[in-house]
């Protein structure tokens, strides 16, 4: 397969994905397709993955991961999991 080709089958598959603003953004050039005049990110993944991250990715980065970390929770099934681990652990050292 030429690579080409194949690009543009990564970035037609990663735009199936897309919803409401990210889907927003490209779509202009997804319906205006006139031959010749095709933005740099329309056979070229990695152009894709900057024009996603440049337009989409979050301005503070370390500020965002902060954020998610000072607001994480466990799911409500890792935390059984959590306690039944720590009750194994009491068992076998009682044994």
């Amino acid at each position: 397969m030429d690579l080409k080709k194949l690009y543009v089958r990564k970035v037609s598959f990663t735009l199936s994905f897309l919803k409401g603003i990210a889907l927003a953004w490209f779509k202009p050039n997804l319906l205006n397709a006139i031959p010749g005049a095709e933005p740099a990110w329309a056979d070229n993944y990695a152009e894709f993955v900057i024009e996603l991250t440049t337009n989409f990715s979050p301005h503070d980065p370390v500020s965002n991961a902060e954020h998610q970390l000072n607001n994480f929770q466990n799911q409500p099934s890792v935390l059984l999991l959590t306690q039944a681990i720590l009750v194994w652990r009491v068992f076998l050292q009682a044994v």
